[in-house]
C-alpha cells in the first residue's frame, strides 16, 4: 500500500494531526486615521499539523501547519518552521518548550479548542502606522 504526500507537504515528516475546528477570523484595521475597528467571521477549518517524530534524524527537520476549508478552496494558510528558525519564534513568542516538544503542546491547545475551552482566532489586517 502506498501513500502519497499532500501538495506542499514534505515526505520526510512522519507524524501528523488533523482536526476540524471553528476558527474566528478577525479583520483588524488600525493606524493613525483608523478607529481600530474589527470585523469577525467564524469558519469551520481543517487544521493539519505535520512534524518529525522524536527518532527522525534529518538535517532539515521542520514542523508544518496547514489551515484549509473543505468548502472554500481559496482558503489556505501554510506555515513551515524548521529547527533552525524555531529559537527566534521561541524568543519572540515567549515559548517555554523546545522544538521537539512544540508539536505536542500545539496539539494540546488545539484539542482544548475542540472542547470549547479555548477559541481559535486568526487576526488579519494591516498596520498603517508606518
Amino acid at each position: 500500500m502506498s501513500t502519497s504526500t499532500p501538495p506542499g507537504m514534505s515526505p520526510h515528516l512522519n507524524e501528523s494531526y488533523t482536526k476540524i475546528l471553528d476558527l474566528s477570523i478577525r479583520n483588524i484595521e488600525s493606524g493613525q486615521n483608523a478607529n481600530n475597528t474589527s470585523t469577525s467571521s467564524t469558519h469551520s477549518i481543517r487544521v493539519t499539523l505535520n512534524y518529525p517524530s522524536g527518532t527522525l534524524n534529518n538535517s532539515r527537520r521542520e514542523i508544518q501547519l496547514r489551515l484549509t476549508n473543505d468548502t472554500d478552496p481559496l482558503f489556505y494558510f501554510h506555515l513551515r518552521i524548521n529547527e533552525h528558525e524555531y529559537p527566534l519564534l521561541k524568543q519572540n513568542q515567549g515559548l517555554l518548550v523546545d522544538f521537539n516538544g512544540f508539536p505536542g503542546q500545539l496539539i494540546s491547545l488545539l484539542e482544548k479548542c475542540g472542547d470549547d475551552k479555548f477559541l481559535l482566532v486568526m487576526n488579519c489586517g494591516r498596520d498603517n502606522t508606518g
